[in-house]
This record gives C-alpha cells, sequence and structure tokens, in this order.
C-alpha cells in the first residue's frame, strides 16, 4: 500500500501544473458554494439583528388599524393593569439639507429607555444613558444619529444637523444593526417637525397580561405581539429568501460540479500508471485507496483554499444582497460575515467529500477494468456500448 501510495505521490509532484489546475478547481468550486452561503446568512442574520434592535424589550404593540394614535389615550394605557411598560412612538421620514430621506423615530426618552436601551449606551466612547437622553429633551433641538449617517456626513457629538424643517444639535450616536439612516428625537419635537400634533404611530407595550388586555382594548385597535410583527417583516423577506436559498444551491451545484470534473479528471488520467501497478501485482484495493489519498489531499488543499476565497468573495456578495433587500423590501446594510478558522475547515471538508463522490465512478470503473484494458492508454471503458 506505501508503495502504491508513494508511487501516485511521486506521479503527482512530477505533473505539479496539473496539480496546481486540480487544486485550483476544487478552489474554485468550494468558494462559489461557500461565497454565496456565507453571505445569505449574513445577510438574514442582519435583519433579526435590527428587528430585534428596534423592538426592544417590548412584547406587543397597539395601534389604529388605519390613521395616527391619540395621545390622550395614553393615560388609559398606562394605568392598565396589564402594562408593565409602555413607550409611545412616532416612526415617519424627515428629508435633510441633503435631500436624503431619513427615518426618524419620536420617543419619550424616560419611557422608551426601558423598552430599547440600546439606542442610549451609544457607539460614541464615554457617553452614559442617562446624559443622552436628557439631552434629548433639554436646550436646542437635538437628535441621536446612527453611526452610518453619522459617519456618511462627518457628524460628532455637539455638531448641527440641517434638515429641511429646522437645525438639529447631535446629542450622541448609535448603532444600527440595520445600518439604516435613523434618528431618535424627543416625541414632542419629532410632532413638531412631522406634523403629528397630539398623534403617536403606535405605543410599544410590555404586557404581563395579553388576554386581559386584549379583551379590554382589541374594539377599535391592532394589538400585535412582538413575534407577530418580526413574522409580518418576515413574511416580506420570504420570497427573497427563498431565492437567496435557491442561489446557494446553485452555487453548490456549480462548485461539487467543478470538483466532481477535477477528482474525475485525476483518475482517468491515472489508467495507465494504474494499469502497471496492477500488472506488477499491487491489488485493486491498493490502487483505490491510493486514489482516495490523492483525491482527499487535493481536495483538503484545495478545499481549505476555496474557504479562504470563498470568505473573500462573500464580503463583496454581502453588500450586493443587503443593496437588493433593501430596494425591495427593508432597509439593510448588512455587517460582513466575520472571519473563523472553521471556514478554511469546511471548506477543506466539502472539498473532501466533493471530491471522493466526484472520483466514485470512475473508481469503480477503474477497480473492475482489467491491466490489459489499463494499459492500453485510450482504450474503451468496460461497457461503453451498452451506455451509449
Amino acid at each position: 500500500m506505501k508503495t502504491v501510495a508513494r508511487a501516485f505521490l511521486r506521479e503527482a509532484l512530477r505533473h505539479r501544473a496539473l496539480a496546481v489546475l486540480q487544486v485550483f478547481g476544487v478552489a474554485c468550486g468550494v468558494a462559489a458554494a461557500l461565497g454565496m452561503s456565507l453571505s445569505a446568512r449574513a445577510a438574514l442574520t442582519s435583519f433579526s439583528r435590527a428587528v430585534a434592535f428596534l423592538q426592544g424589550a417590548a412584547t406587543h404593540a397597539i395601534e389604529r388599524p388605519a390613521g395616527p394614535l391619540e395621545e390622550t389615550l395614553l393615560p388609559a394605557l398606562a394605568r392598565d393593569p396589564a402594562v408593565r411598560a409602555l413607550a409611545p412612538v412616532v416612526d415617519r421620514r424627515l428629508r435633510l439639507a441633503t435631500g436624503e430621506q431619513v427615518r426618524v423615530l419620536g420617543v419619550d426618552p424616560f419611557l422608551d429607555a426601558a423598552l430599547r436601551p440600546g439606542l442610549y449606551e451609544g457607539a460614541d466612547a464615554g457617553a452614559d444613558a442617562r446624559g443622552r437622553f436628557l439631552a434629548l429633551v433639554r436646550g436646542e433641538p437635538a437628535a441621536l444619529v446612527e453611526q452610518g449617517l453619522a459617519d456618511a456626513l462627518g457628524l460628532a457629538p455637539g455638531a448641527s444637523l440641517a434638515t429641511a424643517r429646522g437645525i438639529l444639535r447631535v446629542a450622541g450616536v448609535f448603532a444600527n444593526p440595520a445600518g439604516e439612516p435613523l434618528l431618535v428625537v424627543d416625541i414632542a419635537l419629532a410632532q413638531r417637525l412631522l406634523g403629528a400634533a397630539g398623534v403617536v404611530d403606535r405605543v410599544d407595550l410590555e404586557l404581563d397580561d395579553e388576554a386581559g388586555f386584549r379583551g379590554r382594548w382589541s374594539a377599535g385597535f391592532l394589538i400585535q405581539t412582538a413575534r407577530e410583527r418580526a413574522r409580518s417583516l418576515e413574511a416580506m423577506l420570504e420570497a427573497f429568501r427563498l431565492n437567496l436559498r435557491a442561489l446557494s444551491l446553485l452555487a453548490l451545484l456549480v462548485g461539487v460540479f467543478l470538483v466532481y470534473n477535477t477528482a474525475m479528471f485525476a483518475v482517468v488520467s491515472r489508467r495507465h500508471e494504474a494499469g502497471v501497478l496492477r500488472s506488477l501485482g499491487a491489488g485493486r484495493g491498493e490502487i483505490a485507496a491510493a486514489f482516495c489519498a490523492e483525491i482527499l489531499l487535493l481536495g483538503a488543499a484545495g478545499g481549505a483554499l476555496g474557504g479562504a476565497l470563498g470568505y473573500a468573495l462573500s464580503r463583496l456578495l454581502t453588500a450586493t444582497v443587503g443593496g437588493t433587500i433593501s430596494s425591495l423590501y427593508f432597509f439593510l446594510r448588512p455587517s460582513p460575515p466575520a472571519w473563523t478558522w472553521w471556514i478554511p475547515a469546511a471548506g477543506a471538508a466539502l472539498g473532501c467529500v466533493a471530491g471522493l463522490l466526484g472520483g466514485l465512478v470512475p473508481l469503480i470503473d477503474l477497480a473492475r477494468t482489467t491491466p490489459v484494458q489499463l494499459l492500453g492508454r485510450r482504450a474503451p471503458e468496460r461497457d461503453a456500448g451498452r451506455r451509449a
């Protein structure tokens, strides 16, 4: 067995160019499969994190089936025994002086901090939650600005942000997992800027007794759980999720096909050498084991390289996938997948498995062929006529 394996390895070293091409064939196939899979997972994970970030600790939301909700209802909601915490929200769009439209959340910072503490923790160093939400309600009009928007406009805490409705002072910067350009302002300021005096768009709630609350507030109101709201957004993405899965499977099919052809070529190109070894006394099992060892070696090397290439490819595809989701459904600027050593390991495993599957058919045919037929370099395959 060792003698046969050494003979095959010496043959591979003599044909270095062919071995390199086989490694790159495996790498391209694995990169296509992993790149698409990693980018799809990164986009969908960022979407889930973004939904969870904006919902915070809220378990439910109440709104009118059509139109805004009167803020005169807030005291009655606050007194309801099922309500543990509530936060009124004005959720609309505001045009900046640059012409870009951004999403504005008008909130009561004192109430909202209990449900969405992530908004007030901040990405700017040294910011404390209490100081940030106090900055929204005192002095001149102020806003918390999403990190990506602040970077794009060159804004820092204390800077001025020009909008179509006036100047806002930047009270702080926060990181939004969705990457959506977002401003958070005091609800009174939002009502004044957006012409929503006396109304809110919804009230986010944290409830203890859902059944009791629905019994008291179901008439004339739409009450949704956080899961239902997330599911409605996920339903919009379901068709796109199916497309991503189909593209991932297509990329995997192309990748496996490339690896299959590489492994099959490695076996077919060694028919003569296998015939020589068989005529010298090597058994079928030794020949097959030597081929498998070579395929596994090429598959592991090419798969590991393909994993690294697939990771690089995923960083390019993630932005494309996020842009498509933003154009069709929900603003999303997904973070590229993080590098881990599991990526080349998964690529090596995929390369080995696909290589073995690709070499299985020619290996079986090789084992069934007599040494005399193998020594003829262009001998027809066994049962070729019947297959044709």
